[in-house]
């Protein structure tokens, strides 16, 4: 994957067509934003390596920030989660490793929180004003990872009645229409490339991110056909090694009988639809997931720094570290 982006930006570069994403000469049908970003970098600096392996740290680090205001709008009571959550993210190991790969994950991660962050600002504020930001997060998004962008938040704005419940005074089919006027910006702004690029590239190559957004994923050297239940067996591994921490897990077995806050529904909302969705695609990658990586984490922030749950299990032996790790060594011992 990473020498197949370089080498599309690359042969863009050198042909001075920067509408046409290709690749030996044939339309890529890829979306363009990373070869723009990568491009940027190398007017400033020249053509190096290394500025387009910072693309995606770059986006990292803005994916940080927008986590960090999320924990904000879905548990607004001021607490240390929301300053925490970043960190979090920086020590799961398949957030950091995905960094280091030269590819257009990390911006589909970035303008996916932005369309969700712009989703709870709509919620929590009641303005109605907002989706022209979440309209803008759509349009970036689309030419970032084509379609995807709304696959991973759609679903979340679409299904606002089962987290949001409880909310006073929402005006639901203003939401709606909001929603959908948002999703028209982001496609008039997806056709201010695409309708130039038809005409270099063809109609079919800039509609392909629109209409069949994995093709740019597939490899005709690998499969990517897998079975409905191969995310669920990747998802232990998406907070590895929080996800060995039992304390978050006997917290959440605590509250198992109480109210389901809006931030737990949000997040059991964003992290179902979305796995659910992918489920039915033939074609599944594991990066699929990194967009997701952030629901778990922001759980797994509020149950472990939330003061309303700092009483619950936190002196027993059992809830932690050492306890996965006696069990490992012992194991190992065996």
């Amino acid at each position: 994957d990473e020498t197949r982006w370089l080498a599309m930006a690359w042969e863009m570069w050198t042909r001075g067509e920067l509408l046409a994403p290709r690749l030996n000469g044939a339309p890529a049908g890829a979306p363009p934003l990373f070869f723009w970003a990568v491009h940027l970098g190398w007017k400033i600096f020249g053509v190096v390596e290394w500025w387009a392996r910072l693309v995606p740290a770059l986006f990292m680090l803005g994916s940080l920030l927008l986590a960090a205001r999320m924990a904000r709008f879905l548990w607004p009571v001021a607490g240390l989660h929301a300053r925490y959550t970043p960190i979090a993210l920086l020590g799961g190991f398949y957030w950091v490793s995905s960094v280091t790969f030269l590819s257009a994950d990390m911006l589909t991660v970035f303008f996916t929180l932005s369309a969700l962050s712009a989703v709870l600002w709509m919620w929590r504020a009641r303005d109605l004003r907002v989706w022209p930001l979440l309209g803008l997060a759509f349009g970036l998004g689309l030419l970032a990872s084509g379609s995807l962008v709304f696959l991973y938040a759609m679903p979340v704005a679409l299904l606002a009645p089962l987290w949001a419940r409880g909310t006073l005074t929402m005006p639901w089919k203003y939401w709606y229409a909001d929603i959908f006027k948002a999703a028209f910006v982001g496609l008039a702004i997806y056709a201010a490339w695409a309708v130039p690029a038809s005409k270099i590239i063809g109609v079919a190559s800039a509609l392909s991110p629109l209409l069949s957004p994995l093709t740019a994923h597939t490899l005709d050297l690998f499969a990517g056909a897998r079975p409905w239940w191969w995310y669920l067996f990747l998802l232990p591994w998406l907070a590895f090694p929080w996800a060995l921490w039992p304390l978050p897990w006997l917290r959440f077995w605590h509250i198992r009988r109480e109210p389901i806050s809006n931030g737990l529904a949000f997040c059991m909302v964003w992290a179902v639809s979305v796995i659910t969705l992918f489920s039915f695609f033939e074609v599944k990658q594991p990066q699929f997931l990194l967009p997701l990586v952030p629901s778990f984490f922001l759980v797994a922030a509020w149950l472990l720094l939330d003061e309303e749950h700092t009483t619950h299990d936190h002196s027993r032996l059992i809830s932690t570290m050492i306890f996965p790790l006696i069990l490992l060594g012992g194991l190992l011992a065996v």
